[in-house]
């Protein structure tokens, strides 16, 4: 196979960094309980608001999220995708600016899974709303164990 002129091999679109720097935060929070004040004060980045809202409303959303994620099974379908990132984004798509504008494989990924995403979200919400309707009954439980 001949590797140059239009054959030379193109690498990958980046995710942007704003979900790169949240993501490396948001893990750094969950995993080894670091400061999150102090790590989102690092100017790093030059949208240092736009990182303490997106890994602020992340960690806000960890237990839905979680759920999310498994009702979704887009961890289980993709194995190589960053559950960090995954989260991120997918707070992005739902409780942030409710787009992702990138042809990154993880946001591609993501917006591939939007129609789950929402019917989960949607369950939650339906849920937590009404505990007593029978047939959301068992989400509810499941739910608010989580919490």
């Amino acid at each position: 196979m001949n590797h140059t002129g239009a054959n030379k091999f193109v690498h990958s679109i980046k995710v942007p960094k704003l979900f790169k720097e949240a993501t490396k935060i948001v893990k750094k929070v969950a995993v080894d309980g670091a400061s999150f004040k102090s790590l989102t004060a690092n100017p790093r980045h030059p949208n240092v608001q736009g990182i303490y809202a997106l890994v602020s409303e992340t960690l806000r959303h960890s237990k839905e999220l979680q759920y999310i994620l498994d009702y979704s099974k887009i961890l289980i379908e993709n194995p190589r995708f960053d559950p960090w990132l995954a989260r991120v984004l997918i707070t992005e798509l739902l409780w942030g600016k409710k787009v992702l504008k990138s042809e990154a494989i993880p946001i591609v990924t993501v917006l591939s899974y939007k129609e789950k995403l929402l019917k989960a979200l949607e369950q939650i919400s339906d849920a937590v709303a009404d505990p007593s309707d029978k047939k959301k009954g068992n989400l509810y439980i499941v739910y608010m164990n989580l919490l």
